[in-house]
């Protein structure tokens, strides 16, 4: 029971910047480079601040 708690706390802190930019224009972006990279340190971090980002139209 509490490796699968494990799994699930693991699988929440990886997909945190997916949650951030959730309704946002850049989502499906984050989620993909999320997905793809996050299990890298640097890909989590990039998809971290890609979902901080503010798309700003002008």
């Amino acid at each position: 029971m509490g490796i699968i708690i494990l799994y699930l706390v693991i699988g929440f802190i990886y997909f945190v910047p997916s949650f951030n930019a959730y309704k946002r224009p850049e989502f499906w972006a984050t989620f993909v480079v999320n997905l793809l990279f996050g299990w890298t340190v640097v890909g989590w971090i990039i998809a971290l601040v890609m979902s901080w980002h503010k798309n700003e139209k002008k």
